[in-house]
């Protein structure tokens, strides 16, 4: 079995340390060697939202390699390493049943190309779509308290002030 390997972080900070991305790169070439699968490419989205396929080039490079039938299966860490959405992760199901390949999470063992774990997949998006609402939800509040007590929401401005006055001047 040809396999791809899919690594993605969402935040600066993570793809600055670097340590979630080699923990998963990491994690995906042990279990390809214990499989037997030959490894034929590693795509990374650092930094990038797994909410939907746009501003995620390495993600679209893996699938155009999986459609021109040049791989037959596309390895994750875990599910919400590829998809944060329903919609998202179902049109990747739809373009692997369609081409003939399939995904492969590893937290849970879970392989596509079966029933039971086409089921339990479409599960998991529910669930990490429901993860990634909650989160998006809790920053909001948090951010909507701060201003109401006159502090910043989000994050620190990477320019000092007097820069930004200089600029906003």
């Amino acid at each position: 079995m040809r396999a791809i390997t899919y690594h993605r972080v969402s935040t600066g900070k993570q793809a600055e340390s670097g340590l979630s991305l080699n923990d998963q790169a990491d994690r995906t070439t042990a279990d390809l060697a214990r499989r037997g699968w030959e490894h034929v490419g590693t795509y990374t989205d650092a930094g990038k939202s797994g909410r939907n396929l746009t501003g995620r080039p390495e993600l679209r490079a893996a699938l155009a390699v999986l459609a021109a039938g040049e791989a037959d299966v596309l390895v994750v860490t875990a599910w919400d390493r590829l998809a944060r959405s329903i919609v998202t992760f179902a049109r990747i199901m739809a373009l692997a049943e369609a081409e003939g390949w399939a995904l492969v999470a590893l937290d849970l063992d879970l392989d596509t190309s079966t029933p039971a774990g086409k089921m339990t997949a479409g599960i998991l998006a529910v669930v990490a779509e429901f993860q990634s609402d909650k989160i998006a939800e809790n920053a909001r509040m948090t951010h909507r308290r701060r201003r109401m007590v006159g502090k910043r929401a989000g994050q620190a401005p990477v320019l000092d002030q007097a820069v930004r006055s200089e600029v906003a001047a």
